[in-house]
């Protein structure tokens, strides 16, 4: 419904074409709308900033440190829900994401279940041709580890920033884990 009303709102002020239909009409309408409200741009910076921070030989030895207490997390998860008979799935669905946050605690006051949606989206890769399928709903292994960074990053803007200054982001990803990972 979301992605209606932009194509919707981008015709609406941006294509003029007098009852004649030119395909590349509508994409330049639905681009001009996209550059002119910047939809989807702090998302954008969220992740590369998120990327930068995250993808560093001290992150990944935290991610190592606690390997044997992320797998068994991810399955299950992952695995929740299944029903007998049906193919092994490979992927964890976003309720099952959402469950493992209220489980683990981190849904609470300060940090709410959009932020957790938040997280979610900053994880994920982006495949643009994920049409068919509910893949854009799951999350891999790999998305996981990114979308639990993610976690950390968000609710490190609940802290203030004088407790923060001289942290790095891998200091509050392995406290973050610290504190939630049992």
């Amino acid at each position: 419904q979301f992605m209606e009303a932009v194509v919707r709102m981008a015709f609406r002020r941006f294509l003029k074409n007098d009852g004649v239909i030119i395909p590349f009409m509508y994409v330049e309408a639905i681009e001009s709308f996209i550059a002119l409200t910047g939809i989807g741009e702090q998302l954008v910076q969220s992740r590369q900033e998120l990327h930068r921070e995250l993808f560093k030989e001290e992150c990944d030895s935290i991610i190592r440190d606690f390997y044997d207490m992320l797998w068994p997390i991810f399955q299950y998860y992952r695995d929740l829900g299944r029903k007998p008979g049906v193919r092994k799935v490979k992927n964890m669905t976003y309720s099952n994401w959402a469950l493992f946050l209220k489980d683990a605690q981190i849904i609470d006051d300060e940090f709410s279940m959009a932020k957790a949606g938040e997280a979610f989206a900053l994880g994920r890769c982006i495949h643009s041709d994920e049409t068919s399928t509910l893949r854009h709903m799951e999350l891999s292994w790999s998305e996981f580890l990114v979308c639990l960074a993610a976690v950390a990053k968000l609710r490190s803007h609940l802290e203030d920033e004088e407790t923060l200054r001289g942290i790095s982001f891998a200091e509050l990803f392995d406290e973050f884990l610290g504190t939630y990972i049992p």
